[in-house]
């Protein structure tokens, strides 16, 4: 029997396609956002890092406070399937 992993990606995708309206990510004395928007952000910084020529196995040092863009970060650079 094969099993059957999710990535964290599709995930994501299948939470914003199912569950667009719930509270996906809410911060301590920080933004709450539903699954369709933690997915359209993660997208777009995505796109921003991709622009910076960040891509499938290239590894990336990430230096980030905790908090919102940290965790952007992280799904971005998963999205990309980057090395972090």
């Amino acid at each position: 029997m094969t099993e059957r992993r999710e990535l964290v990606p599709d995930c994501l995708e299948a939470l914003a396609r199912d569950r667009p309206d719930e509270q996906g990510i809410a911060f301590v004395d920080g933004p709450e956002w539903s699954w369709s928007e933690v997915h359209r952000r993660v997208r777009d910084h995505a796109q921003a890092l991709q622009a910076l020529g960040v891509g499938r196995d290239e590894p990336v040092l990430s230096w980030l406070p905790n908090g919102p863009l940290a965790v952007l970060n992280l799904l971005a650079l998963a999205e990309l399937g980057a090395i972090y």
